[in-house]
C-alpha cells in the first residue's frame, strides 16, 4: 500500500513505556472479557434476543433518541480511532515493536480500518472541528468535499467553499438534515461552478450537465490523499488534501461498446422488418430501452 504519511513526526521506540515482559509487547491479545472485565465464554444464546429488548423503555420517542444518539456515538468512535492511530504513528514503526512485519498486518490483526480509510478521515479531522465531525459524519462530510473538490484544487478556496455552505446551511436550520444539507451543497456548487461553465461552453445548464453525463461513461473517480505544497491563508493549515483521478475503467468501456453495437443491431433490424411488415407491427419496446442511446 503506498499510503501518504499524515503529519507523522517518528519518535524512537525506546522512547516509549508499557508493559516491561517481551510476552506482552508480542502481539498483544485482544483480552477475552466483556465491558466489566468478566471472562467471556463464546455459546449460544440462552436468553432470546426478544426477552433481551424487552428491558429497553417502551416510550417511542426514548426509543428514537437512543438509536439516533447511537449515530453521534459512532462518529465519535471513528473520531477517537483517528486520534489514537495518529499518536501511534508518532512513533517510528510502531507496528514492530508489536511484532507486525507491516502497517497493513498490524491493522488487519486488530480488524481495525485500513491505513487508506485511516488516512481519508485524517484529512477530515484537520479541515473540520469535532463537533462538525460528530454532527455530520465522514460520509455526508465526503460528499460535500468531493462535490467541491472536483471543481476547486486551490486548499485555501475549498476551504472558503466549505465554510460558506456550512454558514448558508446553519443560517436557516436548527437541526441536521441529511437532504436539505445535500440540496444545499448541490445548490452551490451548481450556482459557482457549474453554470459559469455552462456559459463559457454555449450551453444550458442542463444540457452541460448532460455532456458531463455521457463523458463520464466508462470512466471512475479514485480519490487520493495528497500533499499540499501551496501557501495558505484561510482557516487551518492543512498538509494534506484529497484529489479526484478520472480513470478509464477497461471493463465499463468494453460492456459500452458491447451496448453499443448492440443498440445499432436493434435500429438496423427494427427498420429491416418495419419495410417488411410495416412499423406500427413491430413490437413496442420496453420503456427501459425506449430512448436508448450510448
Amino acid at each position: 500500500m503506498n499510503l501518504v504519511t499524515l503529519n507523522h513526526k517518528p519518535q524512537k521506540e525506546d522512547s516509549m513505556t508499557g508493559p516491561a515482559t517481551a510476552a506482552q509487547w508480542n502481539k498483544p491479545p485482544i483480552p477475552l472479557t466483556d465491558e466489566k472485565g468478566r471472562k467471556v465464554k463464546f455459546r449460544l444464546r440462552r436468553m432470546s434476543f426478544a426477552r433481551e429488548i424487552d428491558n429497553l423503555p417502551t416510550d417511542m420517542l426514548k426509543l428514537h433518541k437512543m438509536i439516533t444518539e447511537r449515530r453521534l456515538a459512532g462518529n465519535g468512535i471513528i473520531y477517537d480511532t483517528v486520534a489514537v492511530w495518529n499518536k501511534l504513528r508518532r512513533y517510528e514503526r510502531y507496528w514492530t515493536s508489536f511484532k507486525f512485519s507491516s502497517e497493513d498486518e498490524y491493522l488487519a490483526y486488530y480488524d481495525l480500518p485500513d491505513g487508506v480509510t485511516l488516512a481519508g478521515w485524517t484529512v477530515m479531522v484537520n479541515f473540520f472541528d469535532k463537533p462538525t465531525f460528530l454532527l455530520l459524519g465522514s460520509e455526508v462530510l465526503s460528499f460535500m468535499m468531493r462535490s467541491v473538490g472536483q471543481y476547486q484544487t486551490n486548499t485555501d478556496e475549498r476551504k472558503k467553499d466549505y465554510q460558506e455552505i456550512f454558514d448558508k446551511y446553519c443560517g436557516t436550520r436548527e437541526d441536521f438534515d441529511k437532504t436539505d444539507f445535500y440540496k444545499i451543497v448541490r445548490h452551490y456548487v451548481d450556482v459557482k461552478y457549474e453554470r459559469p461553465l455552462a456559459q463559457e461552453a454555449g450551453l444550458s445548464h442542463q444540457d452541460w450537465q448532460r455532456q458531463q453525463s455521457v463523458r463520464s461513461n466508462g470512466e471512475r473517480k479514485r480519490r487520493e490523499v495528497t500533499v499540499v505544497d501551496t501557501k495558505q491563508e484561510f482557516g487551518p493549515k492543512i498538509t494534506h488534501d484529497f484529489s479526484w483521478k478520472h480513470e478509464k475503467c477497461t471493463q465499463c468501456m468494453a460492456k459500452l461498446e458491447v451496448f453499443k453495437a448492440y443498440e445499432e443491431y436493434i435500429e438496423k433490424l427494427e427498420t429491416a422488418l418495419s419495410e417488411k411488415i410495416g412499423r406500427q407491427h413491430l413490437p413496442q419496446r420496453p420503456e427501459m430501452i425506449k430512448n436508448l442511446k450510448i
